[in-house]
């Protein structure tokens, strides 16, 4: 059994005139209101805004060469350096978390041993936290 069309695809093909008319018109009338339907739906349900930017080769090399040396994609560092308080997005997240991660075993570990070390380790803990937070 076929697709039964919307309620509001056949008014919007009667009110085109498309309904009356050839296969092809029929087609391109139904292209028309899929085209319209999708702009109508993103300007009511995606609240993200979108800003594009036009860079030169040059600039956009030395964004790449920028967001690389970071372990980023040129989007994401652009989106991070305009969002970074300092000015500066936090280069290679994903490995500081991990060094936090070994930080925070570390700690628990000499806490179980009763070291000397643990209020080191929990002040380098609680710093790396305060660095990854600015962002």
């Amino acid at each position: 059994m076929p697709n039964k069309p919307s309620k509001k695809l056949l008014l919007f093909l009667e009110e085109t005139g498309a309904i009356h008319g050839t296969p092809e018109d029929i087609a391109l009338a139904k292209k028309e209101y899929t085209r319209l339907y999708k702009k109508n739906w993103k300007q009511n349900t995606i609240k993200n805004k979108e800003i594009r930017a036009t860079f030169t080769a040059d600039e956009y090399s030395h964004i790449q060469c920028k967001a690389a040396a970071r372990g980023m994609t040129p989007t994401t560092y652009i989106r991070k350096l305009a969002l970074a308080p300092g000015g500066e997005p936090v280069p290679h997240t994903d490995r500081l978390l991990l060094i936090l991660q070994k930080l925070r075993m570390a700690a628990i570990r000499a806490a179980r041993e009763n070291t000397s070390s643990v209020p080191l380790l929990d002040e380098a803990e609680r710093l790396l936290l305060e660095y990854l937070n600015q962002k």
